[in-house]
């Protein structure tokens, strides 16, 4: 579904991606990680175009995107999803306009645009509050109400950037339910830009590790944090091990082929764990082995 071929864009001096190169399949999920300023935001940005490249090319369904203009560009901006940090709600809206306004301003009637919005935010669970201002919301209300306003769209990928990252931890479960749903289903490509290794780890397909603008290691999220002697899939594992040692399995390193399979066990056990801890009222309609 997406390729994206020797990215490269600058800000003055500065390199945020530096030739990055991956492939997404349709319906799968990468997740990116990595610390601030490694380049991963800058990434999403230029794969919808809100910024443009200063070379190298992205593909989206066999379509090189540094080409479309005017309502090309705009119609692959809506098959192309993005969650931002903030939801950015308007104030004076109710939350189902909210979600409506995206499919108005693509050319949808208004009935259409408010049968997709009321559709959307029953997926997120958020259809009580559809006649509700943002300012009554929680935090994760107004994130889960973002959410909707993308599913609208029905984008062919999602691109989410750090999308709990402004929520309270209280409220971070509950996006991360809505999120391992919607990957679960596998009928839309994602890419997650997170810190929530434990997540990561349940649910990509494929995890991704950034830093200064390169994508230094991908793979299968366990060969990424387990498998790799690469310094940051180094640091990333002790950070696993430290901040969830109380919560989950211990990961290890990688010593022969028991070792392996059992460290790819206890990954996928840490993500199940996680799993667990999140809010009743959600299906989790994938599985989680080791």
């Amino acid at each position: 579904m997406l390729q994206v071929h020797q990215l490269t864009k600058r800000f003055g001096d500065h390199v945020a991606l530096d030739a990055v190169s991956f492939d997404l399949k349709a319906g799968e999920t990468l997740a990116i990680l990595g610390p601030s300023g490694s380049g991963k935001s800058t990434l999403l940005r230029c794969i919808q175009r809100l910024i443009a490249p200063d070379s190298g090319e992205i593909w989206f369904c066999g379509q090189p995107v540094s080409q479309l203009r005017g309502e090309e560009l705009r119609a692959y901006r809506r098959r192309v999803g993005f969650v931002f940090q903030h939801p950015h709600l308007i104030e004076h809206m109710t939350v189902l306009e909210n979600v409506a306004l995206g499919p108005v301003m693509a050319g949808l009637s208004t009935n259409v645009a408010l049968r997709l919005a009321a559709a959307a935010l029953e997926r997120v669970q958020l259809s009580d509050k559809a006649r509700a201002y943002p300012a009554s919301l929680s935090g994760g209300e107004r994130q889960r109400a973002a959410i909707a306003r993308t599913l609208a769209l029905e984008p062919q990928l999602i691109l989410w950037d750090e999308p709990t990252s402004a929520l309270d931890p209280i409220l971070v479960d509950e996006v991360l339910a809505i999120m391992a749903e919607l990957a679960s289903r596998r009928d839309r490509a994602m890419i997650v830009v997170t810190h929530e290794i434990p997540f990561a780890l349940a649910v990509a397909d494929r995890m991704a590790l950034m830093e200064r603008g390169k994508i230094v290691v991908q793979g299968e999220p366990e060969e990424v944090l387990v498998g790799s002697d690469a310094p940051l899939s180094r640091k990333f594992r002790r950070l696993y091990e430290v901040r969830y040692a109380g919560l989950y399995h211990h990961i290890g390193t990688r010593r022969g082929r028991k070792e392996a399979a059992r460290s790819r066990s206890q990954q996928r056990l840490a993500g199940a764990a996680l799993l667990r801890r999140l809010p009743a009222g959600w299906r989790w309609k994938g599985t989680i082995s080791g």
